[in-house]
């Protein structure tokens, strides 16, 4: 198969010369993908919160630690679930570009 060498600027130009649909559907791409920083940024904070507090414990003594141990738990939990999250929204991106025929599926 003989493929045309554009780059994707090109190809953006074209669709926005043709009002093509598809090129607000690359906006939406790129709005999900902006709307996805802050929750990195918070994450990228609440793993730099349960460090501190995870290098702290060695100073507990043994009744603070487990208090300690309690909230580190939570603070855990909590983690693991923007984890969930942003790794749904990555599915949901993968799956776009899937349906655009821009990249063919794989094993996850």
């Amino acid at each position: 198969m003989l493929m045309t060498v554009r780059t994707m600027r090109e190809v953006v130009e074209e669709l926005r010369r043709e009002r093509a649909e598809a090129l607000l559907e690359l906006q939406e791409f790129d709005h999900a993908m902006v709307a996805m920083l802050p929750h990195f940024v918070a994450l990228r904070g609440q793993l730099r919160e349960l460090s501190k507090d995870m290098a702290a414990l060695e100073r507990k003594d043994e009744k603070g630690r487990l208090v300690a141990l309690r909230g580190l738990v939570e603070r855990a939990c909590r983690v693991s679930e923007s984890f969930q999250q942003i790794s749904g929204a990555f599915e949901q991106f993968q799956s776009a570009v899937i349906a655009w025929g821009a990249a063919e599926p794989t094993d996850r």
